[in-house]
């Protein structure tokens, strides 16, 4: 009976207490407690634990099952420490991307990120179709997919972190992901982040881009070469209108909409002061939004241009 007691009287207080610590944790917002029907997609490994515990000699099933939880919320308990007191550098890790034009005179982007922010522009290089520094958690996988089609280049960036992790992911945690463009073909843009999402298209020859924020705001600055649809998804939208463009807002929510200085509205359309060119007029389809402000590109103001200038490569240094 002694070494009975002695054999399990250390597992149930071990199971109390990584439980109360998961559990005060969790309800101090620090981590997500994970859900049932997330624990039930484990239950092979109560079968292995069972076998490896009987291999070594413990026959009680109570024992088995308690040894099983104890170090199964053991274990959680060390993810939850490395993932609050562990450096950033060992949770992140930098990867870059470089992808070439190959003479496509039409590309095809679509960029998703759930656990980063991004920022958007165009490249320097008449090489490169895509290049990049992008910050990536250690606990996410990075998928990257290029098509070659008849002069139509499709590349496909995508960033998917690991779900049953017992933690959320919140704005101080994003990474971020710095993504250049090529200047050279016509360009179709699907970019999706979980925070802020900054892109400069001014110098792009963009002919849609669907832009979307699912917990941040979004800042871009409209191309110059007119024609374009953009449809966007976010908290708040901040638009940057170059010179001679006009702007027509299709809304199917009730936004509040701000102009800048510089900016005349007439219905739903919006135009700069100066002349403007013939024609020359983007599209803007606002999915959700719960504010819309629209700059002119004369009048912007000076604590809005970090924002919308070229990739920081600062930030991304290892």
């Amino acid at each position: 009976m002694s070494s009975r007691r002695r054999r399990y009287g250390l597992a149930l207080p071990l199971i109390l207490i990584s439980g109360g610590v998961l559990l005060l944790l969790g309800n101090l917002g620090l981590i997500d407690v994970p859900s049932w029907s997330t624990l039930l997609r484990f239950w092979p490994v109560l079968l292995i634990a069972m076998g490896i515990d009987l291999v070594f000699g413990r026959s009680s099933l109570s024992g088995v099952l308690s040894g099983i939880l104890a170090v199964a919320l053991l274990v959680a308990l060390g993810m939850v420490g490395f993932r609050l007191f562990a450096p950033s550098s060992w949770q992140t890790r930098l990867e870059t991307v470089s992808i070439e034009l190959e003479e496509a005179s039409v590309a095809e982007i679509d960029v998703s990120c759930d656990a980063c922010e991004l920022e958007v522009a165009a490249s320097e290089s008449a090489e490169s179709l895509v290049s990049g520094r992008l910050r990536v958690p250690q606990i996410s996988s990075l998928q990257q997919t290029v098509v070659q089609k008849p002069d139509v280049r499709s590349v496909e960036l995508k960033n998917r972190m690991v779900r049953w992790l017992p933690w959320r992911v919140d704005s101080a945690d994003l990474a971020l992901w710095q993504i250049n463009l090529s200047t050279v073909p016509a360009i179709a843009l699907s970019a999706s982040a979980r925070g802020d999402l900054t892109a400069n298209l001014r110098h792009l020859q963009i002919e849609e881009a669907v832009l979307t924020s699912t917990a941040g705001d979004v800042r871009v600055e409209i191309s110059d070469t007119g024609g374009a649809e953009y449809v966007v998804l976010c908290d708040d939208l901040t638009l940057i209108l170059p010179e001679g463009l006009s702007l027509l807002i299709d809304s199917s929510t009730s936004n509040a909409l701000a102009l800048g200085e510089g900016l005349v509205q007439s219905g739903s359309r919006i135009t700069t002061a100066s002349p403007g060119r013939s024609g020359a007029q983007a599209t803007l389809r606002v999915r959700e939004a719960e504010t819309i402000t629209v700059l002119s590109a004369g009048h912007i103001s000076p604590s809005l241009s970090p924002n919308l200038s070229p990739n920081r490569d600062s930030q991304t240094s290892p």
